[in-house]
């Protein structure tokens, strides 16, 4: 007698990343049946890339109230003239129009790292899901700090205007963060705290809890490796400041 073998639907991409935000466990059922990260990654991309355009006026204008003074007080800089400091100017500018593509692509660059980082961390613990899928779970995770994060930020940027802004690093504090709780603090500390906020504290959850999922460890081990992973990207945040 014929034996009929009825085949799993495929899970929806957009409908696992639409329930990485409203239904964690089950977009991680879906991520260990099948590890789709490419449809989160163009999702995201095109969140990130939106959310610098909107903020561009107010990047721009900080930046060039700022970058002034940088090349006044840098050695290498000081003696230039009038002329060569615009032109300067002017050519830095042109790479901080680049910002909406950078931040577009660097979604993808975090979620490989991230996903190295959670995969190695389950090997010791003999954990049962493979790179690709913990990378699929970090690229789906993204959208809420790279996409839903940026654009929260962007809307609060719009509201206060370009005007607001003297300095790049001040765009970066727009969003609540615990930054907001030390406002005398140096601008590196600001930095370093402004990492912790609403949207990278979700994240952080997400990944343990979804690693804890995918790989079958004991999830003290997976919001540990996402608590390393919050902590280097606050140390992040601080490196790029320059006051």
């Amino acid at each position: 007698m014929a034996t009929t073998f009825e085949r799993r639907p495929v899970p929806n991409a957009l409908v696992t990343l639409w329930n990485v935000i409203v239904a964690p466990a089950t977009a991680f059922e879906a991520l260990r049946e099948q590890p789709a990260w490419v449809i989160a990654f163009i999702v995201t991309a095109v969140l990130c890339f939106v959310a610098q355009t909107l903020m561009l006026p107010a990047t721009l204008h900080a930046f060039t109230a700022w970058y002034p003074s940088q090349l006044s007080h840098d050695p290498r800089t000081a003696g230039m003239t009038a002329d060569q400091r615009q032109a300067a100017l002017g050519m830095a500018a042109g790479f901080v129009r680049f910002g909406a593509l950078v931040s577009a692509l660097s979604s993808l660059v975090a979620a490989l790292v991230t996903g190295l980082v959670l995969w190695i961390a389950s090997i010791p613990v003999q954990g049962r899901a493979g790179f690709l899928r913990l990378f699929a779970l970090a690229m789906n995770v993204a959208i809420v700090w790279f996409g839903l994060g940026q654009l929260v930020t962007a809307a609060i940027v719009a509201a206060r205007g370009p005007d607001a802004f003297t300095a790049p690093w001040q765009v970066t504090l727009a969003l609540p963060s615990l930054a907001w709780l030390a406002p005398g603090a140096p601008p590196k500390l600001l930095g370093f705290l402004a990492g912790l906020n609403p949207f990278s504290l979700w994240s952080l959850v997400l990944l343990g809890a979804g690693t804890a999922s995918l790989a079958r460890i004991p999830p003290a081990v997976g919001y540990a490796a996402a608590a390393l992973i919050t902590v280097c990207s606050c140390l992040l945040y601080s490196f790029a400041i320059q006051p």
